[in-house]
């Protein structure tokens, strides 16, 4: 008895030996009247990358004096999120000493803490104080509630 299967030849589809045995031809070329000349169209011209060029073209180029530099936006955690948002609902208007123990407890500024309750309350005017919370793993809500408890809160 042969230990290898081999298929036998009629257990195959036609359709499929047509499909394998066929040749597939490359699409036709594109005609040539689909490339126009655009007197609109505007290509800017390709950047100077010679080597002997001076270090001052390496530099960026100067900044204009009338556009500030500001810092990138600061991307707050889910846990930053939930602790922020329980807060708010029992406090809303956090004094300088809270916003500190918050800032620290969070890792973050007290600056962005307090521009964070201000957008909040800016936005709660608007939505009728509908907000959605993400809930902490249950390691989250120990570290949560030591804050609360800082704040003289209760979650």
């Amino acid at each position: 008895m042969n230990s290898t299967y081999e298929p036998s030849p009629r257990m195959i589809d036609p359709f499929i030996i047509r499909f394998l045995t066929s040749t597939i031809e490359p699409p036709p070329p594109l005609p040539l009247a689909i490339f126009f000349y655009d007197p609109f169209l505007v290509v800017p011209p390709a950047p100077d990358c010679s080597i002997n060029s001076s270090s001052s073209s390496l530099s960026p180029p100067p900044k204009s004096p009338n556009k500030p530099v500001l810092p990138p936006r600061h991307r707050y955690t889910p846990l930053q999120l939930f602790t922020l948002h329980r807060i708010f609902l029992k406090l809303p208007y956090p004094s300088l000493e809270q916003r500190r123990v918050i800032a620290e407890h969070l890792h973050i500024d007290v600056e962005q803490v307090r521009v964070w309750f201000s957008n909040r309350r800016s936005r709660r005017s608007g939505s009728n104080g509908q907000t959605s919370l993400i809930q902490p793993t249950s390691k989250e809500y120990v570290t949560v509630k030591e804050l609360f408890d800082q704040l003289n809160l209760s979650i």
